[in-house]
């Protein structure tokens, strides 16, 4: 065998070794490329998760936030709605619930007529006089009352007193007689309390006449 053979399978074993090398390392490469891009999804991955869970986290916070702070308020409500008065809470209610519950309070045991009328008078300080004039019979004394605020959450409750009979009564022979004192709590207790007796008092709103609340009542000065 020549030396020049030799020498020939000699360089090309060199090149094959040198060649097979190359190819390791190229793979080699590629695989440490694909476990970085690898790695690198999976830190992606972790990232995004982390990241909604923070949102989620974030959105109870407020959310539970949002609750209390919704929860405080409705019991700060409730909380001051206790705390009023029953004066206070009377003289919250619209005017014309307010003289209802007057008229309910003082007009035959608590059973106010209906189908009727009933006239406001309010020209006098401090004086509510009030003329069921829609129903009943005899004269104008056997249908009025006056009502005194004593500006302590009551009012003095007074009749007409003839010295005649009713039918000829007027401000010569007839005078304001007290007769009793209501209060706003008691109205409130034993008229509005239920619902029946709040549809009562608004039963009875229908039937008042505003039309001279601005007058004093002049068939018997209050």
């Amino acid at each position: 065998m020549s030396k020049g053979f030799i020498a020939g399978v000699a360089t090309a074993l060199v090149v094959v070794a040198v060649g097979g090398a190359g190819a390791y390392a190229v793979v080699q490469h590629q695989s440490q490329q694909k476990a970085l891009q690898t790695e690198q999804a999976k830190t992606r991955s972790m990232s995004a998760k982390l990241a909604s869970a923070q949102v989620k986290q974030s959105s109870a916070k407020t959310q539970t936030s949002q609750t209390v702070a919704s929860s405080a308020s409705v019991a700060s409500s409730a909380s001051s709605s206790s705390r009023q008065s029953p004066n206070d809470i009377f003289d919250n209610l619209p005017q014309k619930t307010q003289l209802a519950l007057i008229i309910t309070a003082a007009w035959n045991d608590g059973n106010p007529y209906m189908n009727t009328h009933y006239g406001v008078y309010m020209g006098t300080a401090n004086k509510i006089v009030i003329y069921d004039y829609g129903e009943g019979a005899g004269g104008w004394a056997d249908h009025v009352a006056r009502f005194v605020d004593n500006h302590d959450g009551s009012f003095t409750v007074a009749w007409p007193h003839t010295t005649t009979d009713n039918a000829s009564a007027n401000s010569d022979n007839t005078t304001w007689q007290d007769h009793s004192t209501i209060t706003k709590a008691d109205m409130l207790a034993r008229f509005y309390a239920t619902d029946a007796e709040k549809a009562t008092v608004t039963a009875v709103e229908e039937e008042l006449d505003l039309s001279t609340i601005n007058k004093a009542f002049d068939l018997l000065p209050a």
